[in-house]
């Protein structure tokens, strides 16, 4: 049974590497690291799709470096929707950041702490129902040992996120009275 699907991420572009080139196109053994991870996982006797996730600037490098053979990264709408996912990530990453530094410097936590919170609250869920509707119909009836489960599992544990540490409508409130200075509700 083929059942198993694999998400490579090849969104490097080297600059911690301080190369030009991205990591996942170095060579390392005289082959690209990209193409010795992709041969790596091919060999899985279960697999069933490999998805390699790399920037749209990168995608046709990618492609001729892979060779011929239809993903599901060939679907425009999933890599808008991987891309959204994305810049929602690296934008709360930001944040993050921010309120570390505002915390670091004056001693209080940042407001924008509730915007953070409820961001990743919802990243997570959106991410998890992407893993979800990736499965398919392998998401209804499977294994609990399998990867499948555990994405399964992923995605229902994601709701908890809303609710734990302040309910999303909760984060919801405090952002309308703190950062945007809007009344309390009643």
């Amino acid at each position: 049974m083929r059942d198993v699907a694999v998400l490579i991420p090849a969104g490097g572009v080297g600059t911690r590497l301080g190369r030009r080139t991205p990591k996942q196109f170095l060579s390392v053994g005289g082959e690209a690291i990209l193409a010795a991870t992709v041969r790596h996982f091919r060999r899985h006797p279960r697999l069933a799709a490999i998805v390699v996730a790399a920037p749209a600037a990168h995608a046709v490098r990618a492609r001729r470096l892979l060779g011929p053979g239809g993903t599901a990264w060939d679907d425009p709408v999933l890599r808008e929707h991987v891309g959204r996912l994305e810049a929602n990530a690296e934008g709360l990453w930001r944040m993050t950041q921010r309120c570390v530094t505002e915390a670091e410097a004056t001693g209080v936590p940042s407001p924008l702490g509730s915007a953070v919170k409820l961001g990743y609250s919802e990243l997570g869920q959106e991410i998890a129902a992407l893993g979800v509707r990736l499965l398919g119909r392998r998401a209804i009836g499977w294994d609990p040992e399998s990867e499948d489960a555990r994405v399964v599992h992923d995605y229902l544990w994601s709701f908890q996120s809303t609710i734990a540490a302040g309910t999303s409508q909760i984060q919801r409130n405090l952002i309308a009275e703190r950062i945007l200075g809007m009344p309390k509700g009643r």
